[in-house]
């Protein structure tokens, strides 16, 4: 009996985890109910929050960026972002040419011809490879009602293909057209002044200039050499050359241009300094 209740007690200390009491005798008060009251965690304590990785660290494999990556879009919908595409390229090239190829190299006789057709006029425009974007090869059709390629468009209007493009270059409507929806730089770059009427302009606001031009197109360097700039400063003399070409450069027939002035004894003070050439009457 005394070893079947010491191996009772034992067996309640091994699966409780109760002590002996200091003295020896029973059991500690502190132990006596663990076993009806387990621990609890303490209220001050709060929960170690979860990383990201961890939650999805139970996906099988490739399975979490099977539920982010974004779904593939459908050929429907690559059609109607390839429509929004065509007409921002219309809206935004007053000329443009879809062809197969590139101008300097097309991939089909009706292409070449039409291109051949466009360079001759010498106005610019723009064009796209359908070969190279086969949703605008497919979806351009059902835009402009037209089946084949190449196509041209002025002003986001279509004007046809190849036969149509040779029969208004032939019946001599096809360059006023391209003329009157061409860039406005460019019309500006086929109006820009010549140098004699620039240094006629200046020395008709100032009558005793002597005026060299150089440089072409739009963008100019003018060296003015006039005794009204006596006891000007250098703005106010780049000022007064400036005020007799007010009209062109309002218009863009001038867009860039570099003024030197000086007076008489200024010029043949550099031109002795430099060897400059003197400026011919």
């Amino acid at each position: 009996t005394i070893y079947t209740t010491f191996l009772h007690h034992k067996y309640n200390e091994l699966q409780v985890g109760l002590t002996p009491s200091p003295a020896g005798e029973g059991w500690g008060e502190e132990n006596k109910n663990k076993h009806l009251y387990p621990p609890q965690p303490s209220p001050s304590r709060e929960k170690e929050p979860t990383l990201l990785s961890q939650q999805y660290s139970s996906f099988p494999r490739g399975a979490w960026e099977r539920e982010t990556s974004p779904k593939k879009p459908t050929k429907d919908e690559n059609l109607m972002k390839t429509e929004d595409k065509i007409r921002a390229q219309l809206a935004a090239q007053p000329i443009i040419i879809y062809m197969k190829g590139v101008p300097t190299n097309p991939q089909c006789g009706f292409s070449a011809k039409a291109v051949g057709i466009l360079d001759a006029t010498k106005i610019p425009y723009a064009y796209v490879n359908v070969l190279e974007a086969p949703f605008i090869r497919e979806k351009l059709p059902s835009i402009s009602h037209w089946p084949t390629y190449p196509q041209l468009f002025v002003n986001a209007e279509l004007v046809g293909g190849c036969d149509i493009i040779e029969e208004m270059s032939n019946n001599g409507s096809l360059l006023p057209l391209l003329t009157a929806a061409a860039p406005k730089q460019a019309k500006a770059e086929n109006d820009a002044l010549s140098a004699d009427k620039v240094a006629q302009l200046v020395q008709q606001g100032l009558d005793d200039a002597k005026v060299i031009v150089e440089g072409e197109g739009c963008d100019l360097t003018i060296t003015v050499v006039s005794s009204q700039f006596n006891e000007l400063t250098i703005v106010k003399k780049q000022q007064l050359v400036l005020a007799t070409l007010k009209e062109p450069l309002a218009s863009g027939k001038l867009h860039a241009v570099s003024v030197k002035a000086y007076t008489p004894d200024e010029w043949q003070d550099k031109q002795q300094a430099s060897g400059l050439l003197q400026i011919q009457s």
